[in-house]
């Protein structure tokens, strides 16, 4: 169930000797910026960077992580949690 949409970054383009190229740009954890190069501009890419927007994994772990609580797993603590969501 995860997408692209789970990651942190965005598409960038950038055109090369007048053909257009697509990059993904991502925050790494010393703060440095990378990219990733996705290819040419065209259907297959565009299609990516469209499910980009589209609702993460996130929502389809709701109903999974209710369900886990029901059957006596422990729940994470919300200060817990951001710190794990800070470090993700």
């Amino acid at each position: 169930m995860r997408s692209v949409a789970d990651f942190p970054g965005a598409f960038v383009p950038k055109t090369v000797k007048g053909q257009k190229y697509w990059y993904y740009q991502y925050p790494e954890s010393a703060g440095v910026r990378r990219q990733v190069f996705v290819g040419p501009e065209g259907e297959a890419v565009q299609t990516l960077i469209a499910r980009a927007g589209q609702p993460a994994a996130a929502e389809s772990l709701g109903p999974l992580a209710h369900a886990a609580v029901v059957l006596g797993c422990a729940e994470v603590l919300s200060r817990h949690y951001w710190v794990l969501r800070r470090l993700g």
